[in-house]
């Protein structure tokens, strides 16, 4: 298994683990998603790794860092949308690619690295526990727009 930075190459593998993460969701037009893969591409603050398999992606997450007044200056960082595929779980893709993510948030001298997950995915749980993920330090709220 290879685990790197996502590239533009790599936007038909992401897109589909994210419609096996979210079922109910329509597809991206391909224009809009190239769109916003640009601007991804351009933010210093944005990163997308994946975990590459025979030529596929079968693992997921993006990154963003937070610039912040407080702790001394130091940003913060969300992970978001993490998937692996059904066909890939357990064999060590996701914890590839969270890695890389935490390394991004600590080569940016992040203070702290967040994310949250449905309440129902005990498995995911215990998953980003098993990184040094607390799910008890803080309560986690969000706000559908």
């Amino acid at each position: 298994m290879i685990f790197r930075t996502a590239v533009r190459a790599d936007l038909p593998g992401i897109l589909r683990g994210y419609r096996e993460l979210n079922p109910d969701d329509s597809d991206l037009a391909p224009e809009i998603a190239d769109k916003i893969w640009s601007d991804i591409e351009g933010s210093p603050w944005i990163r997308y790794f994946v975990a590459e398999r025979n030529g596929e992606v079968v693992a997921t997450c993006n990154v963003a860092i937070v610039p912040n007044l407080t702790r001394g200056g130091r940003s913060w960082a969300i992970v978001e949308n993490v998937v692996t595929l059904e066909s890939a779980r357990r064999l060590g893709a996701g914890r590839g690619v969270m890695e890389l993510a935490i390394e991004f948030a600590r080569s940016e001298d992040c203070y702290k690295i967040c994310l949250l997950s449905n309440h129902t995915r005990g498995d995911a749980h215990r998953f980003y526990e098993s990184l040094g993920f607390s799910g008890t330090a803080k309560v986690g709220f969000h706000l559908k727009l």
